[in-house]
């Protein structure tokens, strides 16, 4: 109160002071009107003052004058303004909104530390390249159009990235097609999902062991996954725009599909299921056949034959040797002991616990992304939708478009993902043999779609961070265990520890101690593995790369006869057991090697012995030579039979 007993606004009669005597104007508090006699002013709570010390002196001076500072005088009370609400950086999910990293980033910061985990790790523990890879690098060297297994863009593939008698960039080619497969699984999925939510899918995709422990070794099916995904994205984003349309993204979307389906076509013939069944999808759904009214579909199926042509012409030539491979590989299932039914039904059941088991990792994932919940929300539908809208993007940059998998969608996406498959299973339950990494490619579309389907919300980002964190370091250990454990438990070399380069440096100093240092070494004829491992480490000394006349057979490599071995000379290796020189899984191969040629020499074995993690191991192989038209033998390759030699680290 006032010195009056009126109240003066303050909260306590010691926060009020009069400047002077006057008494304000009636009607009007004194606060109201900062020149009025009366004025108000409100200062901090009044402090009643102490009782009075003496204040210590020395000397008659005062401490107290020249120790105390005087305070300032008090300032007119201001009220604070309140502080500002702290921004929720929660999303009702949870989920943490991010300020430094785009989903973009993001996901080229896992597709890179992807590419150089799954190169280095290898490259540092394999002392040599996989069967398929080697492989492929024997047909690549010669630029067929073809060869007996597969169509050429594997050996193409491999020719391409070959850096001398290195490793690594041949790892290197399988993770960026990954990648690249990866890429384009993540560009569907954000046409499906929310950007953070579709990078959870794709990263997801690391449970899957086709693309990591498997999709180590360059072949074939590696080459599928990045036509694969690339097709179904170009495909999914060609047939949503209007049918018969003809603008230029329209067509361009048209274009691409058809170079993808043409490249995965030149990869390996299973990839035909996934046109096949966009196909039928384009002419069973009415909403969908009016594309082929317009210009789009046939300019897919032009570009995709015009690439398919060289390798069916190829084909042709030589008598189909790569569809009969293929039909040779399908046998039919039902002869054994649980009759025909029975074995169809055991062939479709491992078929498909394989498929099972390999995405059960993926499915994990999702689940721990999405969380579960005990009860049931109990929130209204205007709640749900806005929580959906507020979780639809993360970083509120893009309005939340998902796609419900219903309908025409719904259609596109089992042409992508479950056509194929229910190709591959009709086939099955036909009788034809199922092979598991035929459904390799399928989940590269049928990841995003499932996590579409089942309305996939990103709900725990770091436990989803956590448990990715926690099956790549798995998956690691995992691939320790088998690269160094394997050996040192079966007591025997895998393919990614077969001495090859000793290989391939023994048979070329055989070869010129018999014919002598003029004459290069051109061919190596025999079995696959140990004839693509000397042409691939050949050291310099043998002339050049060889070529590889895989087992002898015309058949299996078109760019080779016997009237060109003959003329040029060769080495015949072949995998032999220690203390077996002639004895192979084929046992009559050699002996039809020595009636086809006749200078034929068979030398002692070679027995190579190498240091593996600390342990010794021995590996035997068959050797001959064939010298050239015209060239005698100098001398006699010294027998390594009877004591091996020190072994090699």
């Amino acid at each position: 109160m006032d010195r009056r007993g009126a109240p003066c606004g303050a909260a306590s009669p010691m926060q009020c002071t009069w400047r002077d005597a006057g008494a304000p104007p009636a009607g009007r508090r004194g606060g109201d009107n900062p020149h009025a006699p009366g004025r108000v002013e409100v200062r901090g709570p009044r402090r009643f003052p102490r009782a009075r010390r003496r204040p210590a002196s020395v000397a008659g001076l005062r401490l107290s004058a020249l120790t105390t500072r005087r305070r300032p005088p008090p300032r007119p009370f201001s009220p604070m303004p309140a502080a500002p609400a702290r921004p929720n950086t929660m999303r009702p999910d949870r989920t943490p909104r991010p300020h430094a990293l785009s989903p973009a980033a993001a996901f080229g910061l896992f597709a890179l530390l992807h590419v150089l985990l799954w190169t280095i790790l290898p490259s540092l523990l394999a002392a040599n390249l996989p069967l398929d890879t080697i492989e492929a690098l024997s047909w690549g060297r010669e630029w067929q159009a073809g060869y007996y297994k597969h169509p050429p863009a594997s050996g193409w593939l491999a020719e391409l990235f070959r850096w001398g008698s290195l490793d690594w960039p041949l790892f290197l080619l399988s993770q960026l097609a990954i990648a690249a497969a990866f890429w384009a699984a993540w560009e569907l999925a954000r046409d499906l999902l929310p950007p953070w939510t579709a990078l959870v899918a794709v990263m997801a995709l690391e449970g899957v062991n086709y693309y990591n422990l498997t999709g180590l070794e360059f072949n074939a099916n590696v080459v599928q996954y990045p036509c694969w995904a690339i097709a179904s994205l170009a495909f999914w984003r060609a047939a949503r725009r209007a049918p018969g349309g003809g603008d230029a993204a329209g067509l361009g979307w048209w274009v691409l599909l058809g170079v993808a389906c043409g490249l995965g076509a030149l990869g390996k013939y299973s990839f035909l299921t996934l046109p096949v069944s966009m196909a039928v999808v384009l002419i069973a759904v009415p909403s969908l056949r009016g594309h082929w009214r317009g210009a789009g579909p046939w300019l897919t199926l032009a570009i995709s034959l015009a690439m398919f042509a060289p390798h069916l012409a190829w084909a042709h030539a030589n008598d189909y040797p790569t569809l009969r491979y293929a039909v040779g590989r399908a046998q039919a299932v039902g002869g054994g002991s649980g009759g025909v039914v029975g074995d169809r039904l055991r062939d479709l059941a491992a078929f498909l616990g394989a498929q099972a088991g390999s995405v059960a990792p993926l499915a994990l994932l999702l689940w721990i992304a999405h969380g579960w919940r005990r009860r049931a929300d109990a929130t209204s539908p205007a709640q749900a939708h806005a929580a959906a809208a507020a979780t639809a993007d993360i970083d509120g940059t893009r309005a939340p478009g998902t796609v419900a998998p219903r309908g025409r969608d719904g259609w596109l996406l089992l042409a992508m993902g479950g056509g194929p498959l229910l190709i591959y299973l009709v086939a099955g339950a036909a009788g034809v043999h199922l092979h598991d990494m035929w459904g390799s490619p399928l989940f590269l579309v049928i990841g995003p779609a499932l996590a579409a389907a089942l309305g996939l919300r990103l709900r725990h980002p770091r436990r989803f961070a956590w448990a990715f964190a926690i099956w790549m370091l798995v998956l690691v250990l995992l691939y320790g265990l088998i690269a160094i454990g394997g050996p040192l438990s079966r007591g025997r070399l895998s393919r990614i520890h077969y001495p090859g380069r000793e290989l391939a440096v023994d048979v070329a100093q055989g070869w010129h101690r018999a014919v002598g240092r003029e004459a290069p070494l051109r061919i190596v004829a025999g079995h696959a593995w140990p004839a693509g491992n000397v042409a691939q480490y050949a050291p310099p000394q043998a002339g050049g790369r060889p070529s590889v006349y895989i087992d002898a057979d015309p058949g299996r490599a078109a760019w080779l006869d016997d009237a060109a071995v003959r003329a040029q000379g060769a080495v015949f290796v072949w995998e032999a057991a220690s203390g077996q020189v002639l004895e192979t899984p084929d046992a009559a191969a050699p002996a039809d090697w020595r009636a086809r040629f006749p200078g034929l020499q068979v030398q002692p074995p070679l027995r190579l012995a190498v240091r593996r993690f600390g342990r010794p191991f021995e590996v035997t192989v068959g050797w001959a030579i064939l010298p050239p038209a015209g060239v005698a033998p100098t001398a006699a390759s010294p027998s390594r039979g009877s004591a091996a030699p020190p072994a090699r680290d």
